[in-house]
């Protein structure tokens, strides 16, 4: 998990500390955890909308977090590329059966993907 160590927040941690870890990231989301299962995500617009119903900073993650995000069980470039035109989302974790972060497809994965399969 220390790959992921920037894009993993517990849902016990708060509002600025997701700040934090979304600008070391530079991917504009973050995942909630609880213990070692993915419960969540909370992204940049999130902590907007929070913050503009006068949420404090420090807010438990859990009270804004989406438990209804998008994911997928494979690494799939083809999929995840649907995903991010359709969804508008910058990070796509992939996920096993039990809710276990396995890998983190990034928008910018995709693009370097396409950039490098261009000048092939």
């Amino acid at each position: 998990m220390k790959k992921f160590e920037n894009f993993l927040i517990s849902k016990n941690q708060n509002i600025f500390e997701a700040i934090k870890l979304i600008s070391i990231n530079k991917n504009r989301t973050v995942l909630v955890r609880d213990n070692q299962i993915i419960c969540g995500v909370v992204s940049e617009g999130d902590i907007i909308k929070a913050l503009l119903k006068n949420k404090s900073l420090y807010s438990p993650i859990s009270n804004i977090m989406n438990k209804s995000f998008k994911y997928l069980t494979e690494y799939d470039l083809d999929i995840a590329k649907v995903f991010f035109k359709r969804f508008g989302i910058t990070i796509i974790p992939i996920l096993s059966s039990k809710m276990k972060l396995k890998e983190i497809i990034r928008l910018s994965d995709i693009l370097k993907n396409d950039k490098l399969k261009k000048n092939q």
